[in-house]
């Protein structure tokens, strides 16, 4: 019993390692920057009319929304994919998803802004799509007590294959111009979760690679699955200032 319990905490211990916690932060800083620029600075400034240093700026900060998402999906795969689901947070999250949306909803009404159907939508945020991100995770989790028994009985090359082809369809079709599914959230979340499962259950056998290579297989993914998204934006401003 004794040594059960000090497995569980050595694992605990692992669980919320320090360089984890590290990226968590800095992925929140990077959707704080991508909704600062994107929804505040982008609105105001017409980016095909103001060719200037601070807007180049703007896009070199804001550009990361998606990367910051994948993150945090990547790290929930990575923490959740040998535990059972939490119904208590997912009531928990859903209770502040929709007294959030009703309040900025009150706020709204109180100023003659809310649409006919716009309080129906802040009591089922979820339904309609309000904050895509909560709303998608809201939806995912619960299929990850049937995902997460499936992926830990696939080996580890049944697994790679698994992640190569999320991988194909999520970001080299659309690089490349073919089938687009860049814009399917779900598809973001399942293989972004894969990936943290990945890591979690196979990682790297040698240490050294487990340290290095953990950050270099992350920062290639994770560029490359956000170029798609963010290119669209830097390559308007490019033509314009070179024009």
């Amino acid at each position: 019993m004794l040594q059960s319990d000090t497995t569980l905490l050595h694992q605990v211990h692992i669980s919320r390692n320090s360089s984890l916690e590290a990226l968590r932060l800095v992925a929140m800083a990077i959707i704080i920057f991508h909704h600062f620029v994107v929804h505040g600075i982008f609105p105001a400034v017409n980016i095909q009319q103001h060719h200037t240093f601070g807007v180049l700026i703007s896009l070199l900060v804001g550009w990361g929304g998606y990367l910051g998402n994948s993150l945090f999906i990547l790290m929930t795969g990575y923490f959740s994919v040998r535990k059972k689901l939490s119904v208590k947070r997912l009531a928990m999250l859903l209770g502040a998803m929709i007294f959030y949306s009703v309040g900025i909803a009150l706020i709204w009404k109180s100023q003659h802004r809310l649409p006919p159907e716009g309080m129906k939508q802040a009591l089922f945020p979820f339904w309609y799509g309000y904050n895509w991100f909560v709303a998608c995770y809201l939806l995912f989790m619960p299929l990850t007590s049937f995902f997460n028994q499936l992926l830990r009985q696939l080996s580890k090359m049944q697994y790679l294959g698994l992640v190569v082809l999320e991988y194909f369809l999520y970001c080299v079709m659309p690089t490349f111009h073919g089938d687009s599914f860049s814009n399917a959230p779900i598809l973001q979340f399942v293989m972004m979760y894969c990936i943290g499962g990945y890591l979690q259950l196979h990682g790297f056998k040698q240490e050294k690679l487990h340290k290095v290579g953990t950050w270099v297989l992350l920062t290639v993914v994770l560029v490359c699955e956000c170029q798609p998204k963010s290119e669209p934006l830097a390559h308007e401003f490019l033509s314009h200032s070179c024009s």
